[in-house]
Parts: structure tokens; sequence; C-alpha cells
């Protein structure tokens, strides 16, 4: 595996974390690390999930076992006393696009005309005015739930996810944004990346920097996937009887409304990762600009 996304993530920890979730068997197999890069298992014979498939039920269940087992895996040491990594991210992405478009403005860049234009059009003081109105209530809402404070794996899109053709198996794997985190912005993260707008093997909405928000999980997927999600969850103490019991609906309806209260922040994580990869990798093979500009707007609305 070759490193990208250079300057945005710090690859000594991230490495770290790798090699730890490998020992804990929710990662591929850690062989090693060279320069830019390192050894890591490969699993033989499984595909990337695509758009289509993440309406499909059995793969809504897939994911949130999968995702309900990473969260299960208990933190290192090392890592207990780490900040909320949604948050750095956020401070840093959010610093690292005012610097860029200030840049910009003084005719620092060789980017097209067309998307310098854009740059200068993104409303940075209304996404940070409305970033840290989330991020006031979100602290204060969750501040006495530490059991929703688990490891995160924060980048669930299709690319991310893969299942066996023939057993139907899923994996999730590149966890390089990972890191201490609420559970309920993990969750919110994959909801919203139903929506694609990364992905570059289609046409249309939900392809080339363009997402579809019509593709977002209905009521009824969310609640199969939150359903499963708990279910794996309380399958650590020994299993549910698969019949929805009052403490199991309140516990539902709790996770919903964690979920809920990050997908707005979300936009903004995922807009402002795009601002700064546009300026950094050009949006000449990707239009990150544009991607950036959707994100940001959602977040608004």
């Amino acid at each position: 595996r070759v490193f990208g996304a250079e300057g945005m993530i710090d690859r000594d920890k991230e490495n770290k974390t790798f090699a730890w979730l490998s020992e804990e068997g929710v990662a591929p197999k850690y062989y090693g690390r060279f320069l830019n890069g390192r050894v890591e298992g490969y699993y033989e014979g499984f595909i990337p999930v695509t758009l289509d498939d993440l309406h499909q039920k059995y793969v809504i269940v897939s994911i949130a076992r999968q995702l309900a087992t990473l969260h299960k895996v208990k933190v290192p040491e090392y890592m207990r006393d780490c900040d909320i990594v949604m948050w750095e991210q956020l401070d840093t992405w959010l610093q690292q696009s005012k610097e860029k478009i200030d840049w910009i403005k003084r005719g620092g860049c060789k980017l097209s005309e067309g998307h310098i234009l854009q740059y200068k059009s993104i409303p940075l003081d209304k996404c940070t005015t409305k970033i840290s109105q989330l991020k006031k209530y979100i602290i204060h809402s969750n501040k006495k739930r530490d059991n929703q404070i688990v490891f995160c794996h924060n980048d669930l899109l299709c690319g991310n996810i893969l299942k066996h053709p023939k057993t139907n198996q899923v994996k999730l794997i590149d966890f390089e944004y990972g890191g201490l985190g609420y559970r309920g912005f993990d969750i919110a993260n994959h909801f919203n990346e139903w929506a694609g707008g990364t992905l570059t093997d289609g046409c249309g909405p939900g392809y080339n920097g363009v997402p579809d928000y019509k593709r977002f999980p209905s009521n009824q997927q969310q609640n199969d996937f939150c359903c499963a999600y708990l279910d794996e969850l309380s399958s650590e103490f020994g299993g549910s009887s698969g019949m929805m019991i009052p403490d199991q609906q309140r516990q539902l309806q709790d996770i919903q409304n964690e979920v809920a209260q990050f997908v707005t922040l979300n936009h903004f994580y995922w807009g402002l990762w795009a601002v700064n990869r546009g300026f950094e990798d050009g949006c000449d093979d990707f239009d990150y600009m544009h991607y950036a500009l959707a994100r940001l707007s959602r977040g608004l609305e």
C-alpha cells in the first residue's frame, strides 16, 4: 500500500494504529512499513461494494455488524487520553482552508480560473460559525456519555467496504482517518456516503464530485442498520432474543438521535477535506472543488 493524502494524515500515528487493528483481527495482516507505505494483507476474492449494493438488506446488516465489531474493540492505553480525532481534523482542515483561500486571493495559485473563482466563493465565515455552533451543542449533549466514545473508522464509503461475491462476507478496510471518536459520527458518515460523490467509475449523480442525496438511507434502512448494530453490540453479553424489548427500543431511539446530530457536521468534515485536496492535488483528475461546494452547501442548509 502506497500512502496518499500527504500532509493531511500523521502516517506514524496511522501506521501504529493499523498494526494494533491488525493484531485485534479487524484489519488486514500487517507485515511492515517502508518509507511511503507499508506491506499489508490482501482479502482474496473480495471486491468493493457499489452505491446500489448499499441498499441491499444483507449488505446493510453486514456493514452494521462489522462496524459494531470495530467499535467493541478495547482502545489501547496510549490512545485513551487522546483528543477526539474528528475535532482535531476539523480544526486543522478549517485553518488550512483559510490559509489556502487567502493564498489564492493573493494570486499565489496555478489552478484554473474557474476553480479559482470557486475557491473564492466558499463561504468559510458561515462554515466556521456553523461548525462552532455544532461543536458546542455536540460536546454539551455527549459529555456524560462515555460509552459513545469508541475507535471510529470515519471513512466508510464504498471503496473501503469489501464483499465476497460468493459468500457475501463483508470486510472493512482503510482505517487511515480512524481514531478515537463518537460512534454516532461514524454511522452518520456512512449514511452520508450512500450519496456517493467520490466514485469515478460511473456517470451522473453519485459520481465524479456530485453527491446524490436521493440515495440517503430511508428511515427503514437506517432502522435496519441501527438494529443490526445494536444486536452485534449485545452479542458481547450473550446476544439478543431477536425481539425488541422496551429497553432495546429505547437504545434504538437513542442511537438514531446520536447519529442525527452528526449528519450535518460530517458535511463540513469532508467538505473541508476536499478544499485542501483540491489545492494540493489540483482538480484535473477529480473535481475536488465541485465536491467541496456540494458538501459545504449541504451543511449550511
